[in-house]
């Protein structure tokens, strides 16, 4: 069932865009794509996921290819998950190679943030140095 509102108002640009970001996933790249400019896919182009007319086309179009033949990403998890404990078998009957069950569980690591690089960072700065370095640079027009 579609949704009724402004989503038939937008603009063809609007759509367009829309539609290139259901295909890419990325609101910059999608906003390039259609002829944005690269300052305004740059700094602005989140700003047209929020206007309500691409939010409700976005929504209407992402229902109208929601079937059952495509998985849900509960259903990817499980399946992910069943590999990783060995629990899937191939088509010979034979469990998922160390390799495929390692794979797994690392797709599953990274959907949980389990894997995190920590990054120590340790030192002193004399900020009255480096506002003197600022301004010079200032002055001289850098």
């Amino acid at each position: 069932m579609k949704k009724k509102g402004k989503s038939d108002e937008i603009t063809i640009k609007k759509r367009m865009f829309a539609d290139k970001y259901i295909e890419l996933g990325s609101a910059e790249k999608a906003a390039l794509a259609v002829g944005y400019s690269k300052t305004y896919a740059r700094a602005r182009s989140y700003k047209l996921l929020e206007d309500v007319g691409i939010s409700l086309y976005i929504e209407n179009k992402m229902n109208d290819i929601s079937k059952p033949t495509i998985a849900k990403a509960e259903e990817v998890l499980e399946y992910l998950t069943r590999v990783m404990r060995g629990e899937e078998k191939d088509q010979f009957d034979l469990d998922a190679p160390l390799c495929e069950r390692t794979r797994c569980a690392e797709d599953l690591g990274k959907r949980y943030k389990l894997f995190t690089d920590k990054l120590e960072i340790s030192g002193k700065v004399n900020i009255s140095e480096v506002l003197k370095k600022a301004r010079e640079r200032v002055k001289d027009g850098k």
